[in-house]
């Protein structure tokens, strides 16, 4: 599932970044294996990390001719993911010219609320002024 900056451009004012962040159900999903699918451009840093704040616990891969941050972002045990998770939906995201699982705008709000860092804040003003008429 898409979430981060990607994900609050769908529903806000779009800003740019340098990161794609994913939230990924690893049950299903063999990390390594994807990696070496991509291709020789991307490198996988195989140490995991946890963040602080959410207790998430994310891989990161590299684009290197552009480096590229992707964080990966393993789906955990923490109520509020889980239902995050469960209400995604997918739809088309134009800057990739594709569709993908993505965040609700609801979510994507109370995500950023969570991590509060001043990005994050002025991603929700923006995600409310665009799209806050027709939020749940």
């Amino acid at each position: 599932m898409l979430v981060g900056a990607l994900s609050s451009n769908l529903y806000g004012v779009p800003r740019a970044t340098n990161d794609a962040d994913l939230v990924v159900e690893f049950e299903a999903f063999n990390l390594v294996d994807f990696c070496h699918r991509l291709g020789a451009d991307f490198q996988l840093d195989r140490q995991m990390m946890t963040e602080g704040f959410t207790g998430s616990v994310r891989n990161v891969i590299t684009y290197t001719p552009a480096s590229f941050k992707i964080e990966v972002f393993r789906l955990g045990n923490d109520p509020h993911h889980l239902e995050h998770f469960s209400r995604r939906r997918r739809q088309h995201v134009s800057e990739c010219s594709s569709e993908a699982w993505v965040a609700t705008a609801e979510d994507v709000v109370i995500q950023k609320l969570r991590w509060a860092r001043r990005k994050d804040l002025d991603d929700v003003v923006n995600l409310l002024a665009v799209s806050g008429g027709v939020l749940d």
